[in-house]
């Protein structure tokens, strides 16, 4: 046959099978358009039902009546009160609550709860009669409500037989703040009617399906209360245990529906549905609640369509073009994949990459190297044919097959990283396995690039070795710093501490002045090194944050106050100002924010040599803001920044003349930041400063008077400093190993009126306590042969001396060292250098005012 006979035959046989399959396309478009239409049917319903259950979610929440049980349970003292104890349970006032929320509202029932689940207060439903005695504990809505968290619970009474919402709050013990101990909880039953109105608006069948497959409400009678997943098969739970039904089904299984909403079609009266369903927000512990449809889809199709008969004719026209353009087509084909090999083969030359190709049996059957020297560990004909396991080490070929699987199942790739010994050398490669598919889009098998990454991995190790070398780095100098606080307060604790005594005895007028340089100069010392303590917890991200009520008035006033001596002796004028709108209490760190405060105002005087200095308070939706403003001597604006970085000042003249270190601001705005807050400042220089504080100090109420509160000023009992006797009644014993801190702490005590008695360790110290009865110890925290934390340990586990009051000292003065010794066991604790009021106040809360 010639040439022209074979392209005829081929063509006849190609015009042949494009008919056929022209008219098998056209027969599978109807059935694919036939579907389509049917899923874009599907879909639209689906949005609607969509729409509809956000619709029905929002009135099942019901967020006036949920918002107002919450608010009711949160503020209301009565409930409260009767709740906690603190009233009696038959008070009048608790039943007015609740049925004014029961008419407001329109409930069926509203009744309280104590913590136990007894109903303590109710209102009437049938006839007059109440639920109070009810024990519903074993309901979830109550065991929600006892974690702390509201909820919404669809039940059937167990009184009354009927179905209803159940809107339950948690009511908290006001004295602990609303954050404090579950004392009961208040619970609203609404009415299901409208849920069974919305339902039934439906012409389609439509349910309400609980977790278990019990249908709750119905368009249709005949489904209410029957099960609707299938005919259980070992998957339908114990009902009698339930306590979402109560005694619907007390001794027997509930009806089965003839089919399950758990289909994707069922047939219902001999029609076929569609089921759909969307989720809804209710509190059950087993799963979701469902809103189930069941619809009737059109599924008829107007075949001589217009753009049909447009579609048959395209498709003819591509078949024409086909059979003209094939031979034409198969020649570029032939040249296109020739091409395609060339350029496939300049792709994998130009990689520094290995290509290897596994069979679905992971057999390597291709292996590409870019060259001839870039091999693994053997030549490429060592892998083809062969498996993994056969060619791999086991560690790799455990990998590399649990990559394949990866890929295999997901369709995505996977990369891992593997080492090999490469002749006494240790070389690091990466593997990333792709999927290959057939032409049918069926698994083929995989390709695995590998990468040589020796060089990445050697800079990352370099990289975490350099780090942790800084990281210890920063370690050893914290702990210096640490080291360096407490060998510089033990002597700072006999400098300040004698000088008070002298200064307090000293009448001379000049000697105690000069006293006073050194007590204001020891001060200013201990400030420094709390500065450098604070930036170097700051720089180790440790600083602690410790949040409670507080009264942000009370503090700032305490804090004017400090400073109001200073200002009248550079004679400034000095004011504060706080808006009516403060609130009496907020919640926050107060300890930080006046340290933040302490800085700025100090600073403001410091640097204002005439003219005023001025605080402003204000308060605007939870933000406290604080301005700072005086008349000093400016900063430059190019400065403004530079202020705020560590041990930089303003100017070297600046530093000369009124002297600091350059941490103070730098520490306030770390701090203020650390509280969520900002620190900025304005500044014209030779006019003056604004320094404007923010920060969330959200507003709390107090009304337990007992509820302590940091910011007011309480009066601790003192001694009185000329009551001399010495009240031999109290025995004290101290255990310190500086001789000078020894003589410190005995002169200040004896100048109170006390005397005692003197250790060098702990373990003098426990010989002493064992065979002496005393009242008081001191106990330093640092010391040799047995240190204050092992003699307190002691204490606590003997019997005879678990009682003894404890007082740590110690010159460790980092944030969180007062809690870390109360908790190995101190009573109290006092820092070092040691204060002489602070001292005084500390035994005088201990052994009355006076002695």
């Amino acid at each position: 046959m010639d040439v022209q006979s074979r392209i005829i035959k081929y063509k006849v046989i190609l015009l042949i099978s494009i008919s056929i399959l022209s008219i098998l396309s056209i027969f599978l478009n109807i059935k694919i358009h036939s579907e389509f239409y049917r899923e874009k049917q599907i879909k639209e319903f689906r949005d609607t039902i969509l729409l509809d259950s956000l619709d029905l979610n929002s009135k099942i929440t019901n967020t006036e009546i949920f918002s107002v049980i919450k608010n009711v349970a949160k503020r209301s003292e009565v409930m409260n009160g009767i709740l906690s104890g603190a009233l009696p349970k038959e008070l009048p006032a608790i039943l007015k609550i609740i049925v004014d929320l029961k008419e407001d509202y329109n409930a069926s029932i509203v009744y309280v709860m104590d913590k136990n689940g007894f109903v303590i207060a109710s209102t009437p439903y049938d006839k007059g009669a109440t639920l109070t005695g009810e024990n519903y504990s074993f309901r979830p809505y109550f065991t929600s409500a006892m974690r702390g968290e509201a909820a919404i619970y669809p039940a059937v009474g167990v009184t009354t037989g009927k179905r209803g919402l159940y809107y339950s709050a948690p009511v908290f013990d006001m004295r602990t703040g609303h954050s404090g101990e579950v004392v009961g909880v208040l619970v609203a039953k609404m009415d299901l009617e409208m849920v069974d109105i919305f339902i039934n608006r439906y012409n389609s069948p439509s349910a309400v399906v609980s977790s278990s497959g019990i249908v709750f409400s119905s368009n249709i009678d005949e489904w209410m209360f029957k099960y609707s997943f299938g005919n259980g098969g070992g998957e339908l739970r114990n009902l009698d245990t339930e306590t979402q039904f109560n005694t619907v089904f007390p001794r027997h299984m509930p009806e089965i529906l003839p089919f399950s909403f758990k289909s994707k079609n069922v047939v219902y009266k001999n029609k076929k549905y569609s089921v759909l369903s969307s989720p809804l927000l209710l509190l059950d512990e087993y799963g979701e609640w469902q809103l189930v449809f069941l619809k009737n889809f059109n599924k008829w199709y107007l075949f001589l369509q217009p753009w049909l008969i447009t579609l048959f004719i395209i498709c003819l026209y591509i078949f024409i073009s086909i059979l003209i353009i094939q031979y034409s087509k198969k020649i570029i084909l032939e040249l296109d994949k020739k091409v395609s090999e060339e350029e496939l083969r300049g792709v994998i030359a130009s990689m520094d990459d290995l290509l290897f190709v596994l069979d679905t049996k992971n057999i390597f059957i291709n292996y590409y190297q870019p060259r001839l020297d870039y091999k693994l560990y053997a030549p490429s004909d060592f892998f083809i044919g062969k498996s993994l396991r056969e060619t791999m080490p086991p560690h790799i070929a455990r990998l590399a097959e649990e990559a394949i699987d990866s890929v295999k199942n997901t369709g995505n790739p996977h990369q891992f990283d593997y080492s090999l010994d490469m002749e006494g050398e240790l070389k690091w490669y990466s593997a990333k396995v792709s999927k290959m598919n057939n032409l049918s889009g069926g698994y083929a098998g995989v390709t695995v690039v590998v990468r040589d990454i020796s060089n990445l991995k050697k800079i990352e190790f370099d990289l975490k070795k350099s780090k942790n070398i800084a990281e210890e780095a920063n370690r050893a100098k914290s702990d210096f710093l640490a080291n360096m606080s407490h060998e510089i307060r033990t002597p700072m604790n006999a400098i300040i501490g004698f000088t008070e005594l002298l200064f307090s005895k000293e009448e001379d007028s000049e000697k105690k002045s000069k006293l006073g340089m050194i007590k204001t100069s020891g001060e200013n010392l201990l400030s420094l090194i709390n500065d450098i303590l604070d930036f170097s917890k700051i720089e180790a991200g440790k600083i602690d944050i410790e949040n409670k009520i507080f009264s942000l008035r009370s503090s700032l006033d305490n804090l004017y106050s400090m400073y109001r001596r200073r200002a009248d002796e550079k004679s400034l004028e000095y004011t504060i100002k706080i808006d009516k709108l403060v609130p009496e209490y907020v919640f926050g760190d107060e300890h930080r924010i006046i340290q933040i405060l302490t800085n700025i105002i100090g600073n403001a005087l410091k640097f204002t040599k005439n003219g005023n200095v001025v605080i402003d308070l204000i308060y605007e939706n939870g933000i406290a803001v604080i301005k700072i403003t005086d008349t000093g001597i400016g900063i430059p604006e190019e400065k403004l920044e530079s202020i705020f970085s560590v041990f930089l000042q303003a100017d070297s003249s600046t530093e000369r003349e009124f002297g600091g270190t350059g941490l103070g601001l730098a520490i306030s705005r770390e701090l203020a930041e650390f509280l969520g807050g900002s620190l900025s400042v304005m500044s014209t220089e030779g006019l003056g400063s604004v320094f404007v504080l923010k920060f969330p100090l959200p507003e709390v109420e107090v009304k337990d008077e007992k509820c302590y509160i940091s910011g007011d000023t309480f009066n601790t009992p003192g001694i009185d400093d000329n009551t001399r006797n010495y009240n031999s009644k109290y025995r004290i014993l101290i255990a310190e190993d500086n001789k000078i801190n020894q003589a410190l702490i005995k002169a200040m005590l004896n100048e109170l009126g006390f005397e005692c008695e003197i250790t060098e360790n702990g373990k003098f110290a426990i010989e002493r306590l064992k065979s002496q009865q005393y009242d008081l110890f001191f106990l330093d925290i640092q010391m040799p042969v047995m240190d204050g934390l092992e003699t307190i340990k002691y204490i606590r586990e003997d019997n005879d001396l678990k009682k003894l009051y404890v007082i740590a000292l110690t010159a460790n003065a980092l944030v969180g060292d007062a809690e870390k010794y109360i908790e190995a066991g101190c009573n109290d604790y006092i820092s070092k250098p040691i204060d002489r009021e602070v001292l005084k106040n500390k035994i005088a809360g201990i052994f009355g005012a006076k002695i």
